[in-house]
Order: C-alpha cells, then structure tokens, then sequence
C-alpha cells in the first residue's frame, strides 16, 4: 500500500489515479513488451489508413464515383453483378462429377482485384451520398444522360449509313443470248454464268456457239413507252453483233 501511495492516490470516488511521473513509467514498461518491427508495422498501416482516408476524401466525387463505375461495369451490368464477377472465385474441392468444372475455374488476376476495389470503393462512396439502390442500378445508369444521348445518336447514324448502302442496287450484270447449232437462240443469260459454264468446258472449242450482248432494262429507268416493246427489244439486240463464244472475255464484263 505504501508504494501504491507513492505512485499515485485514491480520488473521491475511490478511483486510484497515477501521478504523471508514475503513468510514464509504466507506459515504458509496456512498451518494452512490443518490439521495434510489431511498433513499425503499426505506425505503417496507421499512416497508409490514414493517407488512403484522406485521399478518398480528396479525389472521390459524385462525379468521379459515376464514371468509374460506368467504365467497369459490362453493358446492363449491375453493381453487385460486376462485384461478383470480378471478386475471388472459390475453388471447390469435390468428387469426380465436378472436375471439368475444376478445370474452369480461374483465380482472381491482379486487375480483377483492383477493378473490384474500385468498384466498392465508388458504391461505397455513393451508398454514403444517398443513392441506397446503389448496387441495383445498372452501367447505363451512371452514365450521363447528354452522353447516352449522343451514343444513340451515333448508333443510329451508323444505322442509317448501313441502310443505305443496302440500299444502293449492285451493279448490273451483262445479259447475253446464243445462238445453238439449230438456228434457235437462248438466253438472255447473265454474265457469271457463261464464266461457270466456261470453267466446265462448255462454250469453247468444239461447243462454241455464236453470241451477242442482250440490251436490258435497268429497274430505275422508265419502262413506260414503246420503246418497250418486243420489236423495239429485238431491235436493240440486232444492234449488237454475233461473236464466237471463244472469243469473248467474260470476265472482263
């Protein structure tokens, strides 16, 4: 009791209180029991916490916490959706049944993992905000509406330009008529099918025929007239010459 007297005195409550000089003698003492590297590792996560608090609270926005959760999540991906594909996956220890899915199985990669930090940090930091459906809300979501605009206004140009280039008729191909050994003539036919019957031996050498180019109507020109009729169409390919079938170069056509 005399030393516990000497170190320090009972209050009006009964409280034992130490004096100063005694408090930091066994705050040293204390600190003799913890090593100089437990100290350090301490003081280092205290200083990283704490730096990592401060900037948070320095760079995280609204803003900032929108975009960033726009750019990872995968199109109408939520928030807990993009968690759960980016988080660790769990190996599963099991019979035979499931070793192909085993197999499957991949572990978390170093950009998954900070991805999915990330991810929380910016759901975390709305969830603070006021936006309690936070981790319901999909990536469209957090994207500005003027951007999401001007997005669907680009797909819909580059839908337009794809319908009109589908739009725009192909080239016409060369009609042609022959005429067979019989005096009667065939056709018209267009050009890629006198090059396939070519290629089989047809029309060459031996199985020549006499031909000549038959005039056709394009689809866009006006078919009204009697320039439409069949004396005037016979007319036109009379215009034309009779060629040896040998002779022509089809595929230049």
């Amino acid at each position: 009791m005399e030393e516990e007297r000497d170190e320090g005195h009972f209050d009006a409550d009964g409280n034992f209180v130490w004096d100063d000089e005694a408090k930091k003698v066994q705050e040293e003492a204390w600190l003799d029991d913890v090593s100089e590297q437990q100290m350090g590792a301490a003081k280092h996560a205290k200083s990283r916490r704490e730096f990592r608090d401060e900037q948070t609270e320095e760079t995280m926005t609204t803003q900032a916490a929108n975009r960033t959760l726009a750019t990872l999540l995968q199109t109408r991906e939520t928030v807990l959706q993009a968690l759960k594909r980016l988080g660790s996956k769990k190996k599963t220890r099991s019979g035979n049944k499931r070793k192909q899915t085993q197999r499957n199985e991949t572990a978390q990669t170093a950009e998954e993992k900070k991805q999915f930090e990330q991810v929380t940090e910016a759901a975390d930091f709305l969830l603070r905000s006021g936006e309690v459906d936070v981790y319901s809300q999909i990536k469209e979501e957090f994207i500005p509406e003027e951007e999401l605009l001007a997005q669907r206004r680009q797909v819909q140009f580059a839908d337009e330009k794809e319908g009109k280039s589908e739009d725009n008729p192909p080239k016409t191909e060369v009609m042609w008529e022959y005429r067979a050994t019989d005096g009667q003539i065939h056709g018209p036919f267009p050009t890629s099918s006198f090059v396939a019957w070519q290629q089989q031996g047809y029309f060459k050498g031996e199985t020549a025929v006499d031909m000549r180019q038959q005039e056709m109507l394009n689809d866009f020109e006006d078919s009204e007239g009697e320039d439409d009729t069949p004396v005037a169409n016979d007319k036109m390919a009379d215009e034309n010459p009779w060629k040896r079938s040998d002779t022509i170069d089809f595929s230049s056509y």
